[in-house]
């Protein structure tokens, strides 16, 4: 089984030797809108995921109008991405909206603010959604006003966090699983909060938070990075003269040795247990 078919950057296609035949209705058909900086990259650690699990599934890449955006990339995907204000919600059976380097601003201070709140009110009507990261916090603070706490220093590397009740998303991550971080906030949620928290780290606080009925994940790390992007990170930081080395990473804690993945089987996992209820819910509404 395979992803069906994708409009993401052509030289992904060719890097993953991705089939492009036309799919069939009962492909899984996902929407992402990538606020990536480069969204290429995004792209490609999405895709290798799922095209390693079992599942058909057609990946629609879309992009939000940001007029003032002095990425190159954001108009260089606008060749092969969709505009998300042309996208049917009814088309799509899960939702996934990315992460994107926002923390230390207010969300009045990001330019497209306004019309990603419009877009995810909009896109409601998905079954199931998934938030990740910076997309996490917004999420959590447009739906149940949660204010993002910002961190003293950067949150980066590998850290273990711990599942706090059995829950269909984190079946077999238990009793804890591997994340990459890379944030500068967090969130501090109490007993009257209206999500659940699934997994937690005593020092650091939640990583995946959820519904009730399961209509929305949040997840504050990056279970999708590939073994290289931390290090890419921290090399890029470096030279801003503001890196701090990922922590539980390098081996040795030395960035001249070559990181080992400690994390890709339970994103596998994570990301199949997600694809599982998109499946049940899709078997429910055909059955």
């Amino acid at each position: 089984m395979t992803i069906t078919h994708t409009n993401c950057h052509p030289e992904t296609l060719s890097d993953l030797q991705l089939d492009e035949s036309s799919g069939n209705n009962s492909d899984i058909r996902l929407l992402v809108i990538n606020l990536m900086p480069n969204k290429q990259r995004a792209e490609q650690q999405l895709l290798q995921i799922f095209h390693s699990l079992p599942v058909d599934i057609r990946v629609t890449f879309a992009y939000i109008d940001n007029p003032e955006s002095v990425n190159p990339a954001y108009y260089a995907c606008q060749s092969y991405y969709v505009p998300a204000d042309n996208v049917n919600p009814e088309q799509f059976d899960g939702l996934i909206i990315t992460g994107a380097p926002l923390e230390h601003l207010d969300y009045e201070e990001v330019r497209y603010i306004s019309t990603l709140r419009r877009l995810t009110d909009r896109l409601q009507a998905i079954p199931y959604r998934l938030f990740i990261c910076w997309g996490a916090l917004f999420a959590l603070h447009h739906y149940y006003g949660i204010e993002k706490k910002l961190l003293p220093q950067k949150l980066s590397g590998i850290y273990p966090y711990y599942i706090t009740q059995e829950h269909p998303l984190t079946e077999g991550l238990v009793p804890f699983y591997q994340v990459p971080q890379s944030r500068h906030a967090t969130v501090e949620l109490d007993t009257q909060s209206e999500v659940i928290v699934l997994s937690f780290n005593d020092e650091l606080g939640p990583d995946i938070i959820s519904t009730s009925d399961s209509h929305d994940t949040f997840l504050l790390g990056h279970l999708e990075y590939d073994t290289d992007t931390l290090k890419e990170e921290y090399s890029r930081d470096s030279q801003k003269n503001n890196a701090y080395i990922p922590a539980h990473y390098f081996p040795d804690n030395l960035p001249s040795n070559q990181p080992v993945n400690q994390w890709s089987h339970h994103a596998r996992q994570f990301y199949m247990n997600w694809l599982t209820l998109i499946v049940k819910h899709k078997n429910e509404q055909t059955g």
